[in-house]
């Protein structure tokens, strides 16, 4: 969380958890005391941590997770963190401006043109209306990162991350799709 809350962002300013010389104190505010145009988070807390503990996990993965994160930059110092030494973090992310409709049309080229007989799928049009929802549902998607509700990652940005929090051996590859729609990015703790 970058911590930039104003007094206009809380619905009661003057009753915010404060810190003895008048900072809001981040870690005792909940949801509940933020302002929200479009959004009902509930009764949460904002720590913004996983309780795992250090050096836990051999490895993770984070498949098109960190674009739906206000600030996903923090995440990768808590996978870090997490990681045991040597530990693989994989990371996947839509690039921007994908165009979904390529894989749409690749993948209802294929079922149309697929025998159906050596399959326990009996029905074209079953595939096909799974085909549609999902192009549906992925539309819906793109249309919300184009309204800046989250974001897809270039390249560039995600090596970046990976980077910043100490990850080494950072690998990426392009997928889903050809052209590739997505970007897959792998990295490493160090040793020690």
């Amino acid at each position: 969380m970058k911590k930039e809350l104003k007094d206009e962002d809380l619905l009661e300013p003057k009753l915010a958890r404060r810190t003895s010389s008048g900072f809001l104190a981040y870690d005792r505010l909940s949801t509940s005391d933020i302002k929200f145009a479009k959004l009902d988070l509930g009764q949460n807390g904002l720590r913004l941590h996983f309780d795992f503990k250090k050096n836990y996990f051999d490895k993770i993965i984070a498949s098109l997770f960190i674009s739906y994160l206000f600030n996903p930059d923090e995440i990768f110092h808590d996978f870090y963190r997490m990681l045991k030494p040597n530990g693989l973090l994989l990371v996947s992310s839509m690039k921007p401006d994908s165009d979904i409709s390529l894989i749409f049309t690749n993948y209802v080229d294929k079922v149309q043109h697929f025998d159906f007989s050596d399959t326990e799928i009996k029905s074209q049009d079953v595939s096909l209306l799974g085909a549609r929802e999902m192009l549906n549902e992925a539309a819906a998607l793109f249309e919300l990162e184009e309204d800046g509700y989250f974001q897809f990652f270039s390249e560039k940005e995600l090596v970046h991350m990976f980077q910043t929090a100490g990850f080494r051996h950072i690998q990426v590859f392009s997928a889903l799709g050809t052209p590739p729609q997505a970007y897959i990015v792998t990295g490493r703790k160090s040793e020690s």
